[in-house]
């Protein structure tokens, strides 16, 4: 069955920041949220807006509202210097989007291995950047957990940037 077919799905485009470029690739919601990908499972990613619309267009994939843009580079900056002040939502969406991109591509990600810790790391930040939105003092990550989202953040920016397929 061709995912890009399905009657269910919704199609958003996301520019994938990464400072001195930009990537758009093409995310799907359905029952199994994903990204399109190549028929080598490789991520879809175009370097203009008008590219990633055309091929939206050849394909008939209508795209639901604007442009959603992450800022990649903030989180290798991230990376570079580890601190626990930074953006809860930008990291709770690129999380959520790494595993989206594992099921795709068919690749293990880090931030899918459960464990008591890693729970606790995603439950803050979607307590802080989720629709509940909080301040709790007890939802800052102590140093482990920032061990552990570090873990995360690299090893899905390692998966996302080595499976790219970048079409002009």
């Amino acid at each position: 069955m061709d995912i890009l077919n399905e009657d269910s799905n919704k199609y958003y485009l996301v520019c994938l920041n990464f400072g001195f470029y930009q990537r758009y690739i093409i995310w799907i919601s359905n029952d199994n949220d994903g990204v399109v990908v190549d028929n080598n499972r490789k991520i879809l990613a175009f370097e203009s807006e008008i590219s990633v619309l055309d091929y939206a267009s050849e394909k008939m994939l209508l795209i639901e509202g604007g442009v959603a843009i992450w800022d990649v580079y903030k989180l290798q900056q991230w990376l570079l210097e580890p601190c626990g002040d930074f953006d809860y939502e930008l990291f709770l969406n690129f999380w959520n989007l790494c595993t989206d991109v594992s099921v795709s591509t068919n690749l293990p990600f880090k931030g899918d291995i459960k464990s008591a810790t890693r729970n606790r790391v995603y439950d803050k930040l979607f307590a802080v950047a989720g629709p509940f939105l909080s301040d709790r003092s007890d939802l800052i990550l102590t140093d482990n957990e920032l061990k552990i989202l570090h873990r995360v953040i690299e090893d899905g920016l390692k998966m996302l940037s080595e499976n790219l397929m970048v079409l002009k």
